[in-house]
């Protein structure tokens, strides 16, 4: 699976505990106050299937809590896709506001889960970006009709310690603790779910990512939802590792190429990545870095629903404590510049102690026809 479509799944996941926990929460508001919620267990099932395609089973209770009356403590869900697992957690815990249920809507003060765990692997991603096959009599699509809750919002929604089980070029991806939040999260506005109109602000720490061609220490996220896209106020990647060649080599031709995101823009306002090393191979030679510290401000990644690299743009800061290829050496390099028109404009550039064997350099650069090229006297 293409590394480029990560942004695109976090968006899908997001989108997909929040739309369960719709159903689930609306049956058990509205037996709040006269009925014991589990009896409904079947008809939040019912509900979840009909608006999204997946399949709930809440095999704990859903109980009153003891320490809020507004209080609901839902126990063990599953939530799945054509029998595979998507989603499972062991308690949720939601603060209802009732005052919003005399007019149509439903406002939740605070939503947490407790350890659930999340599966997106190969064969999940195919099943949650396929839509379901059509009936045999055609209906209005369940997505299109109108909701009951003329409006849906979560003032407060924290997942603690996600455990996400990944593929990424069918090699798993492990994560550290990930712990996500999302602040005045607007799901439901005119009994309607639109992507394109749900805000929150989001809040991403995880203690550690690892996979066979790629690492990190640790990773902060800040940003908004807002228009069907994602804003990211602060990026923060402490000490990655990976082989450019090998992630490079991962991407088909074709992967970004006239392709239509479900996400319609992502814009990163800052981002920062410290300690990286580079150890990789450049025309089959070995290439390092050593402590590289990158920042990036204003670079516009997706626009209109695209990723186009003629349209990527931003302002860069680099520096690298030293760089080595063959017997080729480099001090630190300090560089400031910005993206344009599929381009890098360098405005500044600062090398101290360099080393280099021209001819080795401009071997790796350019490329040869041949012996007769390099040595037409046959000296």
């Amino acid at each position: 699976m293409p590394i480029a479509n990560a942004p695109v799944l976090v968006m899908k996941a997001l989108k997909i505990i929040a739309f369960l926990l719709i159903a689930v929460i609306i049956i058990a508001a509205t037996a709040l106050a006269l009925f014991d919620p589990n009896r409904f267990k079947d008809e939040i099932a019912l509900l979840v299937e009909d608006r999204t395609g997946f399949d709930v089973e809440i095999n704990g209770d859903i109980d009153y809590s003891i320490w809020n009356p507004n209080g609901l403590e839902i126990g063990e869900t599953v939530v799945t896709r054509e029998q595979n697992a998507v989603l499972r957690w062991d308690t949720a815990e939601v603060d209802i506001a009732l005052d919003p249920l005399l007019s149509k809507g439903l406002v939740i003060n605070e939503l947490r889960l407790e350890k659930p765990r999340l599966n997106l692997d190969s064969g999940i991603i195919e099943t949650i970006t396929d839509p379901p096959a059509a009936a045999d009599e055609p209906t209005e699509p369940a997505a299109d009709r109108p909701l009951p809750l003329a409006h849906f919002a979560i003032l407060d929604l924290r997942v603690d310690d996600l455990a996400l089980n990944f593929q990424l070029d069918e090699q798993p991806l492990s994560v550290g603790q990930l712990d996500l939040s999302l602040k005045d999260l607007t799901l439901i506005q005119e009994h309607a779910f639109d992507p394109q109109r749900v805000t929150a602000e989001l809040t991403l720490t995880a203690a550690g990512m690892t996979h066979p061609l790629a690492g990190l220490e640790a990773v902060t996220l800040k940003g908004r939802l807002r228009d069907g896209g994602i804003i990211i106020e602060e990026l923060k990647l402490d000490q990655p590792s990976f082989k450019p060649s090998q992630v490079m080599a991962m991407i088909p031709e074709e992967a970004t190429a006239d392709k239509t995101l479900p996400v319609a823009s992502v814009v990163i306002q800052h981002a920062a990545i410290h300690g990286f090393k580079l150890d990789d191979q450049f025309r089959g030679e070995p290439v390092t870095l050593d402590n590289v510290n990158l920042t990036l401000d204003d670079v516009r990644l997706v626009q209109d629903h695209q990723f186009d690299l003629q349209h990527l743009a931003g302002k860069l800061q680099l520096t690298i404590d030293q760089a080595s290829h063959r017997q080729s050496r480099l001090g630190r390099i300090s560089l400031e510049g910005h993206l344009a028109d599929a381009g890098l404009h360098i405005t500044r550039l600062d090398v101290d102690g360099p080393k280099l064997v021209l001819d080795q350099l401009l071997g790796a650069f350019i490329p040869s026809d041949g012996a007769a090229r390099k040595n037409p006297a046959g000296a």
